[in-house]
């Protein structure tokens, strides 16, 4: 509960359960009695990203075509949206991460994702606060880049309106089956925000 308080959601003293991100991007999660027989608790902390593109073909995770369709895309800062699971979203977004200039200017909207110590210009914001017009906020400091991770999943109708703007550079994962479940995600997200009167499309 000590290292839980300092994290946000800042969690109440005696909640039964803690779902909370710590500043460093490490997120735990518990639950006591008497809601369960005894203390359950996870501590999750995020994933660096240190491996290269070259070091996940090399492994047989990329396919060599897909490797500089991924390099392409990052240096002449193409949007990016990354569907799977989670510990495949994790990797290859903290992969394409790490490949950023450290003197770019880069947003993160992500818990799995901390930036290096190298990085003056990197910001992390706290998705976790889901405070309105976050994206919003941090798209107007001019980024380079924005990295998005499944935890910002409630900020991705707003990410999409701003890219739908123009801004480039957007690196985002999304928890899902396939690419076509992961594009009607973000359609369905879409429209559940779109303006009053208006419907999505049939």
């Amino acid at each position: 509960r000590k290292l839980a308080a300092k994290g946000l959601p800042r969690p109440e003293p005696d909640a039964p359960v803690i779902d909370t991100t710590l500043a460093d991007g490490t997120r735990i999660t518990a639950l006591f009695p008497p809601l369960c027989d005894r203390l359950h608790a996870s501590i999750r902390r995020p994933n660096v990203g240190r491996k290269t593109l070259e070091e996940l073909a090399s492994d047989g995770g990329l396919s060599p075509e897909m490797q500089q369709v991924l390099e392409a895309c990052v240096s002449t800062r193409q949007n990016l949206l990354i569907a799977g699971d989670r510990p495949a979203c994790d990797l290859l977004l903290g992969t394409l991460a790490w490949s950023l200039e450290r003197v770019a200017r880069v947003v993160i909207l992500a818990e799995t994702i901390s930036p290096p110590a190298s990085a003056a210009g990197w910001l992390k914001l706290p998705v976790a606060a889901r405070t309105a017009d976050l994206v919003a906020a941090a798209v107007a400091l001019r980024p380079d880049y924005v990295v998005a991770d499944a935890a910002a999943s409630l900020l991705l109708a707003d990410l999409l309106r701003e890219c739908a703007r123009g801004q480039n550079g957007t690196l985002v994962a999304l928890i899902a089956r396939s690419s076509n479940d992961a594009l009607y995600r973000l359609r369905v997200m879409g429209a559940v925000q779109m303006t009053p009167g208006f419907g999505p499309d049939p």
